[in-house]
């Protein structure tokens, strides 16, 4: 990979940004506001929100298209790349914003003859109001520019975008004022409701449909081994209580995708044992159901005090 300059102005290149939502009227404005102002278009593929997103998006200046809501961007994204002119797309979330200073730069080095094919943007990562410096937070480069045949975009989670086979990477310099900003938790409610659901996409997505059990210790070994290489060996400590909030949410990730495994693994088996359980808890009682019908013809009892002889 080659550190990205800036060359030679040489034929001026259109520039498309490409949004792809579900629900995201709380803060599709920011998204928006930061590629409208210097893309020659800017393109939201939503999928299907029941909220104000589209209507905000479309009175922003923005091109809205529907795609069928599939759960992750990807397929999205891969539709706007095979449907869009432009010479250059830059993929953008909602909860992520272009400085103004990165706007000037790619406005400034994206012509048609720029000598790469995708380049590798670092971002600001902000979780739980804190930007995250340690390794694997910063520079966190990611493949969201990219001329538009330039990337594999797969819908396995966590793979998202990667330059194809033989393309000209290049990498924009690690600065902040060159990254683009994610705000991504803002709360720790957010940030677990997010791994209970990417957990069971990527068990969906990789588990075979036979899952052998995973043994006790794993359940124990994988998230220790997790926390010990984001806490320790990426120095996730520089962080602040922030940095150790967020290691161990991952490591949590991992024990509950291990427990996950085990969840469905054993899940028919548990099911059957419980049921017959449940049944040796009822033997006995058969005879009960006689009984309550031979009770139900018999008259109720009388408040206190009054008579029962017939008059």
């Amino acid at each position: 990979m080659t550190l990205v300059t800036e060359p030679e102005r040489v034929r001026v290149a259109r520039i498309v940004g490409v949004l792809c939502t579900f629900n995201e009227e709380h803060r599709i404005r920011d998204s928006l506001g930061s590629l409208v102002s210097w893309c020659d278009e800017v393109v939201v593929v939503d999928q299907h929100s029941t909220d104000g997103t589209r209507e905000i998006a479309a009175v922003m200046g923005a091109r809205v298209e529907l795609h069928p809501n599939v759960g992750l961007p990807e397929p999205a994204r891969d539709w706007a790349r095979n449907h869009l002119e432009a010479d250059w797309i830059i993929f953008l979330d909602a909860d992520e914003i272009v400085p103004a200073t990165l706007a000037a730069y790619l406005r400034r080095v994206l012509t048609v003859d720029f000598p790469f094919d995708v380049l590798l943007v670092p971002r600001v990562n902000i979780e739980l109001g804190r930007w995250l410096k340690s390794a694997d937070s910063w520079p966190s480069r990611k493949a969201r520019i990219a001329r538009p045949q330039a990337l594999d975009i797969t819908t396995r989670i966590h793979r998202g975008m990667k330059p194809r086979t033989g393309m000209r990477v290049g990498r924009i310099p690690a600065d902040k004022r060159l990254g683009i900003w994610h705000f991504h938790h803002v709360d720790l409610h957010t940030m677990v409701a997010n791994v209970n659901r990417y957990t069971t996409i990527e068990l969906d997505q990789t588990a075979p449909k036979r899952i052998k059990p995973p043994s006790a210790l794993e359940l124990v070994t994988k998230p220790v081994k997790w926390l010990w290489r984001n806490y320790l060996l990426e120095r996730g400590f520089r962080d602040g209580r922030a940095g150790i909030v967020v290691a161990v949410t991952r490591a949590y990730y991992h024990f509950l995708l291990v427990a996950k495994r085990w969840d469905r693994a054993t899940a028919v088996a548990r099911s059957s044992q419980l049921a017959a359980a449940r049944a040796r808890l009822l033997e006995g009682h058969e005879h009960l159901a006689d009984a309550a019908k031979r009770a139900a013809s018999l008259p109720h009892p009388s408040p206190a005090g009054a008579s029962t002889e017939e008059p």
